[in-house]
């Protein structure tokens, strides 16, 4: 993780599938979300030299199944310096999360849980409603 301003690109959402975070860890599927996107973002760092918000880059995308939860994310802004994103439970499954890489006080805006609008407050950590 670095610590510094970060440049601004256009956020990408998408939807990612929960069924194989099931097994991994006993966060939730929103929680286990976050940590795959952070794992993500610093391995394309390190070969890229920069974050991004293209999470098909990351390799997070996943055909859609409507029968499984379904976990949204957001990187709303990436660049050389840091990041920050959200994540939000769709299709039955409840709770967000938030995180950021760098310097918050280099973004413009910060995202907020949903439930009990948490903002992130130290690098490289989830936030997430109880």
């Amino acid at each position: 993780m670095r610590l510094s301003t970060a440049a601004t690109i256009a956020g990408f959402s998408l939807i990612v599938g929960a069924s194989s975070l099931r097994a991994q860890a006993p966060a939730s599927p929103v929680q286990q979300s976050m940590r795959q996107l952070m794992l993500a973002e610093e391995a394309y760092y390190y070969d890229h030299g920069t974050y991004t918000t293209d999470l098909s880059a990351l390799g997070l995308m996943s055909k859609l199944d409507r029968k499984e939860p379904q976990v949204w994310l957001r990187v709303y802004h990436a660049g050389g310096a840091g990041w920050i994103a959200d994540a939000q439970g769709g299709n039955g499954l409840v709770g967000s999360c938030v995180t950021f890489v760098g310097d918050l006080s280099n973004f413009a805006s910060v995202p907020t849980t949903q439930g009990q609008h948490l903002k992130p407050t130290e690098e490289g950590v989830v936030t997430c409603d109880p």
